[in-house]
């Protein structure tokens, strides 16, 4: 299995592959972004990636998405959509999009949450897996999911129509 080792906190980690699978601690990399725009009000963040020290094949990177305040509280309950990626040499990273902490309406405190990622090893057995943030702006995004409620959904049934486009009646084939 794959090892992690600590490269240094800010800048990425290296995953060693290993043959045989060991029991470590997971590594923790931190990685501080600078926010604008949008519907919070947090200026910087500090979100910690984890992941394991020893992997095969796949492993998820965990994203703690710290506490965040909201510019105006929603009227309706939603979550975090929150958007990652990350720069990973000896193997690939499925971007991130998943849906983070619930928002509740009328208030502008959101509480932390916590999404996962995979990570796909391609390096063998012996070779390195480097994990770093992106540095491509925009490699966090966080937003408020759009919610639906059922009032909201049109539903449309299909209706057939015969060969001039007129509504035509349902045939039984025989």
């Amino acid at each position: 299995m794959p090892k992690l080792a600590v490269v240094a906190s800010a800048i990425g980690l290296v995953l060693l592959s290993a043959a045989a699978p060991a029991q470590a601690a997971d590594k923790t990399l931190t990685v501080a972004y600078t926010c604008s725009g949008g519907p919070f009000s947090n200026t910087t963040l500090s979100v910690p990636i984890v992941v394991p020290d020893t992997a095969s094949g796949s492993f998820e990177a965990k994203w703690a998405i710290p506490a965040l305040t909201l510019r105006t509280a929603p009227t309706a309950t939603t979550q975090v959509q929150v958007n990652g990626k990350l720069a990973v040499t000896g193997g690939t990273h499925a971007d991130l999009a998943k849906t983070g902490a619930s928002v509740t309406p009328g208030t502008t405190a959101v509480p932390t949450g916590q999404v996962t990622s995979t990570v796909q090893i391609t390096a063998t057995t012996g070779g390195q897996v480097t994990i770093k943030p992106s540095t491509e702006t925009g490699s966090l995004k966080l937003a408020l999911a759009v919610t639906h409620r059922r009032d909201d959904v049109h539903h449309h049934r299909h209706r057939e129509r015969d060969r001039h486009g007129r509504p035509g009646r349902r045939r039984r084939h025989r």
